[in-house]
């Protein structure tokens, strides 16, 4: 079924109320969830770019040991680059 969840945070109270929600969802199931820190490129970010990793890892200890990833944003370019081009496959 799935492998993983991917949540997208911004350091908004709105994109955290999902939090519990998806842990709920992924201790549950057993499946791990990425934490990726987002925003807005024509918004002042929540966090300055040094603190978004320390943002990510306190919410991700939230999860509990083995469930939770910070993915980074070089990472993400890599993924991205994959879903193209397997969508320019269909």
């Amino acid at each position: 079924m799935y492998s993983k969840i991917l949540i997208p945070l911004d350091g908004s109270k709105f994109a955290e109320a999902v939090l519990p929600y998806a842990r709920m969802l992924a201790q549950e199931i057993t499946i791990p969830v990425d934490l990726l820190y987002v925003n807005d490129p024509q918004e002042p970010p929540a966090f300055a770019p040094s603190m978004a990793n320390e943002y990510l890892t306190r919410i991700g200890e939230s999860f509990g040991t083995g469930f939770a990833r910070l993915s980074k944003p070089a990472t993400l370019r890599r993924r991205l680059s994959r879903w193209r081009r397997r969508s320019q496959r269909c």
